[in-house]
Formats: structure tokens, C-alpha cells, sequence
């Protein structure tokens, strides 16, 4: 069995630091993020990526994500794993459910996704949610 769900994250916080400057051009932060969801996922997150910028308008990160979620009354934690990029302004992500790290009622959920950013730190989001033998599947809009 599988649920589509959909809705918005509001990026609340960012801080980000910088550990390594390249002489040619670039560098290497790390950045704690806080998300709200709203739409069919209700909650917050707590997120952290390792960005490695190539310019100072382009980068690859990769990261983990924690969110609290409340969906159609049932309530835990999904874990998920980030691989992105910024790019032309835009931040997208391929990510993967960590199955073995969800709790509650999202024990057994797994699949994998992407999202693509918005204006004013937000992003569409879409779920595909599955139990044991399905998969999740999660794409930005």
C-alpha cells in the first residue's frame, strides 16, 4: 500500500560555517538547518549538511535530515539521507529514507526522493509513502 502526500517545508533557521577556504576559489561548511513541514506532513526538522561550494554560486553537500512528523494522526521520526546540489539559485536533493532509524508509527516506511527549492527558503514537496514491501518515493515539484 502506498500514500501520495503533499505539501511545503519552510526552511526557520541557517547557520552555516566555514572550515576551509581554497586559495583557487571555493570552500568547504558545514550548516545546521530547521524546517517546518506543512501539508499533508505536519512538523519540523532538523537538518545538517556538509557542502563542498565549487564557486561561490554552485555547490554539492551531502547530509542527514530528522523530521518529527505527524501524518494523517499517526506520529515518529523519519530519518532521511541527502546527495545535492545548488545550482542557477535552485538547491535540489536526491534522498533515502534511513528505514532502520524511523520510529512509531514510520517503523517499516523506507523508499528514496528528491526535492527542488523555491523562492524564500521554501520547496514543494511530494511523497510517495510505503510500508515493508513497497517503497517510498518522494519528488519536488
Amino acid at each position: 500500500m502506498s500514500k501520495n502526500l503533499t505539501g511545503l517545508f519552510q526552511i526557520t533557521q541557517w547557520n552555516e560555517e566555514c572550515h576551509l577556504v581554497f586559495d583557487e576559489g571555493g570552500k568547504q561548511c558545514c550548516a545546521q538547518i530547521k524546517q517546518t513541514y506543512s501539508g499533508d506532513i505536519e512538523g519540523d526538522s532538523s537538518l545538517k549538511y556538509l557542502m563542498n561550494y565549487r564557486t561561490e554560486s554552485t555547490a554539492c553537500f551531502v547530509g542527514f535530515e530528522v523530521i518529527n512528523a505527524t501524518i494523517d494522526g499517526k506520529k515518529g521520526r523519519i530519518v532521511l539521507r541527502h546527495d545535492g546540489v545548488f545550482e542557477q539559485g535552485v538547491a535540489s536533493s536526491h534522498f533515502k529514507i534511513i528505514s532502520e532509524n524511523c520510529s512509531d508509527d514510520f517503523k517499516g516506511i523506507h523508499g528514496s526522493g528528491s526535492f527542488a527549492s523555491a523562492e524564500n527558503g521554501q520547496a514543494n514537496y511530494q511523497f510517495e509513502l510505503g510500508f515493508d514491501d513497497n517503497s517510498v518515493k518522494v519528488i519536488g515539484i
